[in-house]
């Protein structure tokens, strides 16, 4: 009888709920800094969580496994079919569990998982995230599994949120992912720290109206500093130590073809955010050379037409509407007539071509400005003096090399592009020289760096040197190591006021 009893009473306490704690799931605080970490994805290729930040803010999915884990299996491919929404939110995708790298491969293959699944199987970034799961065993197949949630890391490596799971078997899925990154608001590469410049009569002004001359320079195109893999913040922190308080962006329009607009997009957000952070404008410069209305171009490297020129315009106005930072659009790089190929243009015509895309950029974005070239390379502006370009709140360019004219300079630069400053601001967004070498365009004959900058800050005019890039001429620099050559020696030194 008492052993019946005994049974009872276990029986009953079986079946009551225990009331021991349950294990305290700890998660990283927003706010803190994540450690940069290197691990394999489902690929066998080595990810470092800086190089992945570098392409964007990321959605990091902490998940059980790949294995044997339904729930996360589904969560996964959840997230895989709306790869596209999440992305568009300004988000990426990237998977991370205790899973070895077949495990996440094979389970990839099988369901078409296109983003990237990180192998942590020693637990160690698990562990350094905080979300050890201690409740099973050592010698268990689930031994050092993360407690799975999402998250949100800024560009920075910041945490900006974390997103908890629904349940053990209902984890979240991407509209909640995108909900909460769209509640945060987060810093945009749209939307820079720094406030709008604007034209005022005859200058650049500031918020407060203070007056701005700006000196800086012009970088290689971002597609050939990717694919000589230096594309990083590390380049425009160089350029911030010489000084500049400006970047000049070249587009050319048959690399951005090549790359296509969406992945090149996201290296001009990553260039920008870096410019914010550093607090240096940007000029962003449509970089094509020739006459863009017969379609004669120096060389297929810069063909366009004047089609994809305003849908350019009306797509970058657009993406960049409200930045502060994309202080300028250089319209058109440098305009040229070749009579060889019976190639005209008149100024009427290049001011009817001029007036549509700045209609095409003020359309969308009525803040940043626009910069506009005349003949001979963007050089020659004398037709504006009787028939300026008839849009408010632009400036002039000029891209005075030491090739252009003679000495004594002065009196050309006056008659060609100076004389514009007594009614509108005047940006030399190119210039540059080599002392030596076979580029006579560009030798310096010992006069043309003695006498510019003395002109130009005579003039107010603010200026761009080219070009900060090894291998394009006249080069500032000798390497990526960023030894300056003579020409960026004159103008480092310029910029920082020596």
């Amino acid at each position: 009888m008492r052993f019946l009893l005994l049974l009872a009473i276990l029986f009953a306490l079986a079946l009551t709920p225990s009331t021991a704690p349950a294990q305290t799931i700890s998660e990283p605080d927003a706010g803190t800094r994540i450690e940069d970490f290197t691990l394999q994805d489902q690929f066998g290729n080595f990810r470092k969580l800086s190089d992945l930040l570098s392409d964007g803010p990321i959605a990091l999915v902490i998940f059980r496994s790949a294995g044997w884990c339904p729930s996360s299996k589904e969560q996964l491919t959840q997230l895989q079919s709306e790869l596209k929404s999440i992305e568009s939110a300004g988000l990426q995708v990237v998977g991370l569990s205790f899973d070895g790298v077949q495990v996440l491969k094979d389970f990839s293959s099988s369901q078409g998982i296109t983003f990237p699944l990180l192998a942590d199987p020693q637990s160690n970034v698990i562990e350094q995230l905080g979300i050890v799961n201690n409740s099973h065993q050592n010698d268990t197949f689930r031994y050092r599994v993360a407690h799975p949630l999402t998250i949100l890391i800024n560009h920075d490596s910041t945490i900006a949120s974390v997103i908890k799971n629904n349940s053990q078997t209902t984890l979240h899925d991407s509209r909640q992912m995108i909900d909460a990154w769209t509640r945060l608001k987060p810093a945009d590469p749209k939307k820079g720290p720094m406030g709008f410049i604007k034209v005022f009569k005859n200058r650049f002004v500031d918020d407060d109206g203070t007056s701005i001359i700006f000196k800086g320079m012009a970088i290689g195109d971002p597609d050939k500093i990717k694919s000589d893999g230096q594309w990083s913040k590390k380049h425009f922190e160089a350029i911030k130590k010489w000084g500049a308080n400006i970047i000049r962006i070249p587009v050319h329009p048959q690399r951005l073809r090549r790359r296509g607009f969406e992945n090149y997009l996201k290296l001009l957000d990553q260039a920008i955010r870096w410019c914010d952070e550093l607090e240096m404008y940007v000029i962003i410069d449509w970089h094509s050379i020739g006459n863009l209305r017969t379609g004669d171009f120096e060389s297929e490297h810069y063909k366009t037409s004047l089609k994809e020129t305003l849908r350019f315009w009306d797509a970058i106005s657009k993406h960049y509407e409200g930045n502060p930072t994309v202080a300028f659009y250089e319209i058109y790089n440098e305009l040229n007539v070749y009579k060889a190929t019976g190639s005209t243009c008149t100024w009427r015509q290049w001011k009817t071509i001029v007036e549509s895309i700045v209609d095409t950029i003020y359309a969308n974005d009525g803040n940043a400005i626009p910069l506009v070239g005349g003949f001979d390379w963007s050089y020659d502006l004398r037709d504006v003096k009787n028939n300026p370009i008839d849009r408010p709140g632009i400036a002039y360019v000029a891209h005075p090399y030491p090739g252009k004219c003679s000495p004594p300079r002065e009196p050309h630069w006056e008659e060609h592009f100076g004389f514009l400053t007594n009614r509108y601001p005047v940006f030399v967004t190119e210039m540059g020289y080599y002392l030596e070498g076979d580029e006579a365009h560009f030798i310096d004959d010992g006069t043309f760096r003695n006498t510019i900058l003395k002109y130009l800050d005579k003039k107010n005019i603010s200026w761009c040197a080219w070009i900060f890039d090894p291998d394009w001429s006249p080069s500032l620099i000798k390497s990526y190591q960023y030894e300056p050559s003579d020409s960026g020696i004159f103008f480092r030194n310029a910029m920082l006021n020596k």
